[in-house]
């Protein structure tokens, strides 16, 4: 495993977050997200080693179709640059 990204996170099963540094860990999350709450992606950043907080999409629901080409361009960005 090289990285590790994941949208609309739900927070069940993530005990093993902080064990994942080095790796980066990216989670993305709509903010009127009506199945799971942004605070859990939060929560999820919060226990693990990362640099910034989660990018959060304002008007997006859980499967962030609002913001559908937010998420391409910020996941392409973010794997090019792992993975370079």
């Amino acid at each position: 495993m090289v990285a590790v990204a994941a949208l609309s996170s739900q927070t069940h099963g993530t005990g093993a977050v902080p064990y994942l540094s080095p790796r980066p860990l990216l989670l993305l999350h709509g903010m009127d997200d009506e199945v799971l709450p942004d605070s859990c992606s939060r929560e999820i950043y919060d226990r693990g080693e990362a640099a910034q907080g989660p990018p959060l999409y304002p008007g997006s629901r859980h499967a962030l179709d609002e913001c559908r080409e937010d998420v391409d361009r910020d996941l392409m960005g973010w794997l090019q640059t792992v993975l370079s």
